[in-house]
């Protein structure tokens, strides 16, 4: 039994505001024993989670708290309980049954108080599979206390349900039928009342039914004989009633069975082996020992073959059966053998090709062939040897071909005639390629050096350094610069001695000299210019017009730069130096255009190659131009377009990747996966689908967090509407949530408080009627208490403090107790609520003074009367002097007897 599944809400009324029900002290001891009983590991043993007490409750409180534990135990599995004890009244109006609260009132039963009919409709709303009642209803009587009697309309209003099958489950328990008054000791309110004290009686001391437990059922039936054995009219039979199994399930520990059986009980439940062993060295000489040692046995065989088959081996199987040779799995276990020995010897050939084929070992290949001739495999293991036979002989001819000191052309291409799909034919051409390429640059190489051996000039010297860094000739190239540039210091000394010497006589033959001795010399330009200076200067002397005419002609028919250039330099500011210096310029543009067109050419060309961007193409345009403009950039673009080929299978390989990961995440459909793929490729071909899933994914994980903050923020305002109970809060919650499912149960809460409102605010105005027309400090406190926000409570402190001041008032002229100091009470106070009795002391002061003043004026009249007769006997005559006196006696004395008619009548 698992009695966290069992719900118990214990509810007690010990008293009440209302001053015509009387308090049942008692209730409360009910209450801490039924808990203490409830708790009690040897009876029911609940957690203190799962026993509610709600002592001196309001009405709404103790419906809320039955409703929220009916609601808690929800589910077949489930048990609640339900124990009240207090007044059960009978409304005047309805004949109906209520249970009473704190703030019940009696003459209005029906809004402050619990219909049975209500504790119905709560009992059939709750969901649990057993239900148990019980009602200990009292009200008290007679000098033990008779508790008001249940009558006949309890009992019927209990059997009468409307629907039985909603009822299922479901066991009421009484204390009274309708013709007794349940008891309780008033002067013990250490005692609980009498239902209640036999009920726990039971519980502690437990049934004889020789059972561990026992049912709710039987426990009524002890009780039933334990009050007919008082054989007491006036104590109450108990009274239950059945619906379905309802009270008929054992869920109650009993306390006279022997220890050794309720052990073994429990342990049974559990049915462990370590319960077992327990139970033995607990009770080494119970009944049950030889039953215990069995189970032990039964369950570690079945804890062995447990093992046995999660651990599915041979070995595994075999220390079963040597353990447990006549066990009961002993057959099944030599099967499993059996089976996994077949399995075995297939999963060899499997495990040996595996091996083979995830190794690639050619040996592993043979030692399977040799093994399984005609296996599964055998085939394409003969395949796979035969291929890596002809992949041998390929390596070796490629061994013989590459590894030569001096690489050959011809060698390479008698690999590639052999073996035109070898492993190594792309390698061989390139290699052929390359071979090619060099011999061809050895070719430009010699023929450089050959022109700049011819020119032997440091110019074509340096340009062939700058082609060859590497180059054969470089040495000689470098001994050559050195050598030139030696020779140019001595030539550049010469030259600057003859330039001096020119410049100091500043003489054309000097320049002259200077300039055939030097025609690239340092300062050749300022030379000629000094010549052709020196020149013009004497031809201007010499020449005319004409001769620079006759000279112009012949420049124009020969139409070269040089011819040009020359008559410029003898005319530099000649007729025709204009013309001549534009048709130079016409004459280079034509040569730089021609220049220009063979560039174009080679860039339209090289442009179609890129176009194709064929490797091929590229290494004819190295042919084509050695010395091309686009030379670096075709070796560049071979390299790059190798390189790319290289990219481009491995793309495929990663686009085969990313695909079986996509495959995985949208086959999943996980947000974590889809992250990953993001993470792994930002600019995936299914990047923008996995970003728009994760999108989707997280709004939905949003949505489903948010409904749930909603739902628990929706749960935190029920909560505190049902734990404040107010009308505003209930309003304020169904404006906020107009569809939740306690929206109806908070309008109808919002019309009963609203009814109680009402019913309070008339009970109010008649309390404070009542306390007005009393006017004392008792009566103004008790209104306060009973209505603590009441209209009327500013009023009832204010007269209050008054009522304290006067009562200080009259305590003070009580203390004194003089005729002036009762007028001065009644001077302050002359509407006070001592009026009556300081009107009656000071009239009681004043009879005494009468009462002095009348005896002493009888004393006066005796002794008056005394002397008359005693002056009638001696002769005197009746002294008419004295009749005044004797008529204000006569008055004094009418006006005391008056007073004290008074006094006592008043």
């Amino acid at each position: 039994m698992d009695y966290n599944k069992i719900n118990v809400l214990l509810i007690g009324t010990s008293t009440y505001n209302d001053s015509n029900i009387k308090p049942i002290p008692n209730v409360e001891q009910n209450l801490k024993e039924l808990k203490n009983v409830f708790s009690n590991n040897n009876i029911f043993g609940l957690p203190e989670s799962n026993i509610i007490q709600v002592l001196n409750a309001d009405v709404t409180k103790i419906k809320i708290a039955i409703g929220s534990i009916s609601n808690r135990a929800r589910g077949k599995d489930q048990i609640l309980i339900v124990y009240y004890a207090g007044h059960g009244l009978m409304s005047s109006k309805n004949s109906n049954v209520y249970i009473t609260a704190i703030d019940t009132l009696e003459n209005h039963l029906e809004l402050t108080g619990l219909s049975l009919d209500e504790l119905k409709n709560i009992i059939k709303d709750s969901t649990a599979g057993q239900k148990i009642i019980i009602l200990d209803c009292c009200h008290s009587g007679n000098i033990f206390g008779n508790m008001g009697a249940l009558q006949s309309k309890v009992i019927e209003n209990i059997k009468r349900f409307d629907d039985r099958e909603a009822f299922l489950g479901t066991y009421i328990l009484t204390a009274t039928d309708e013709r007794q008054s349940a008891k309780f000791n008033p002067d013990d309110p250490t005692l609980p009342t009498l239902f209640t004290q036999k009920l726990v009686e039971v519980f502690n001391e437990g049934i004889m039914n020789n059972k561990p437990y026992y049912s709710f059922q039987e426990v009524h039936g002890y009780l039933s004989a334990m009050f007919k054995a008082e054989a007491n009219p006036e104590f109450p039979i108990p009274q239950h009633a059945i619906f379905g199994d309802g009270g008929r399930i054992s869920i109650i520990k009993n306390r006279k069975q022997n220890l050794d059986e309720i052990a073994w009980f429990n342990t049974k439940q559990v049915d462990a082996i370590e319960e077992y062993y327990n139970f033995i060295q607990s009770f080494p000489n119970s009944k049950f020992i030889s039953e215990a040692e069995q189970k032990i046995a039964l369950l570690e065989e079945e804890a062995r073959w447990s093992r046995a088959k999660k651990i599915d081996t041979i070995t595994s199987y075999r220390e079963y059966i040597i353990s447990f040779s006549n066990g009961k799995f002993v057959d099944e276990a030599k099967d499993k053998i059996s089976f996994l020995i077949e399995e075995l010897k297939k999963n060899q050939e499997e495990a040996l090709w595996s091996k083979a084929e995830n190794s690639n070992i050619i040996t592993l290949y043979e030692d399977y062939l040799s093994k399984y001739p005609s296996g599964k495999y055998s085939l394409e293991a003969k395949k796979i040897i035969k291929t890596n036979q002809e992949k041998k002989q390929e390596e070796s001819l490629w061994r013989e071909v590459d590894n030569r000191e001096i690489p050959n052309i011809q060698l390479y291409q008698k690999y590639i005639e052999v073996h035109p799909e070898g492993i190594h034919a792309e390698e061989a051409l390139q290699k052929i390629g390359k071979l090619e390429s060099i011999e061809i640059q050895k070719r430009q190489e010699e023929a450089i050096w050959k022109n700049a051996i011819q020119e032997n000039n440091a110019h074509a010297l340096d340009k062939y350094i700058q082609m060859y860094p590497n180059g054969i000739y470089i040495s000689e190239a470098q001994e050559r610069i050195s050598q030139l540039e030696e020779l140019e210091e001595q030539r550049r000394k010469q030259e600057e001695a003859v330039w001096q010497n020119a410049t100091s006589t500043n003489v054309l033959k000097l320049y002259q000299n200077y300039v055939d001795k030097y025609p690239t010399g340092r300062y050749i330009q300022h030379a000629q210019d000094k010549i052709l200076e020196l020149k013009q200067i004497e031809e201007q002397k010499k020449l005319t017009r004409e001769k620079e005419e006759i000279f112009w002609q012949k420049v124009d028919q020969e139409n070269t730069i040089f011819s040009y250039e020359e008559y410029l330099r003898v005319y530099p500011i000649g007729f025709y130096s204009d013309n001549a210096k534009a048709r130079i310029t016409k004459i280079k543009q034509v040569e730089e255009q021609k220049i220009l067109d063979a560039k174009i050419k080679e860039k339209v060309a090289w442009q179609k190659i890129v176009e194709v961007n064929s490797i091929n193409l590229f290494k004819d345009y190295l042919k084509e131009y050695p010395n091309g403009n686009f030379f670096k950039e075709a070796q560049e673009k071979i390299i790059q377009l190798e390189q790319l080929d290289e990219q481009i299978r491995q793309q495929e390989n990663d686009k085969k990747q990313e695909e079986a990961i996509w495959q995985n995440a949208a086959g999943k459909d996980v947000l974590k996966l889809y992250r990953s793929y993001v993470k792994r490729y930002p600019s995936g071909i299914y990047t923008k689908k996995a970003q728009e899933r994760i999108t989707q994914l997280e709004q939905l994980e949003e949505q489903i967090r948010q409904q749930e903050t909603d739902k628990k923020q929706e749960e935190a305002v029920w909560q505190n509407a049902v734990n404040e109970d107010k009308v505003k809060l209930y309003k304020g919650y169904i404006e906020k949530y107009p569809n939740s499912k306690h929206t109806s149960y908070a309008k109808d809460r919002i019309s009963q408080l609203m009814q109680i409102e009402e019913t309070k605010n008339k009970d109010e105005n008649h309390v404070w009627q009542i306390a007005v027309k009393e006017d004392s400090i008792k009566v103004y406190q008790s209104y306060i208490e009973k209505y603590p926000r009441g209209q009327y409570v500013n009023d009832a402190e204010k007269r209050i403090k008054e009522l304290g001041k006067e009562k200080y008032a009259w305590k003070n002229a009580s203390e004194k107790n003089t005729l002036y100091s009762y007028k001065e009470y009644l001077e302050r106070y002359p509407n006070g609520q001592y009026m009556k009795e300081a009107v009656k002391m000071i009239e009681k002061f004043e009879a005494e003074k009468i009462r002095l003043e009348a005896i002493q004026n009888e004393q006066y009249r005796k002794k008056r009367e005394k002397e008359y007769k005693s002056m009638r006997k001696v002769g005197f005559e009746f002294d008419s002097e004295k009749i005044p006196q004797l008529l204000v006696g006569l008055f004094i004395l009418g006006l005391l007897i008056f007073r004290l008619i008074r006094y006592y009548f008043y």
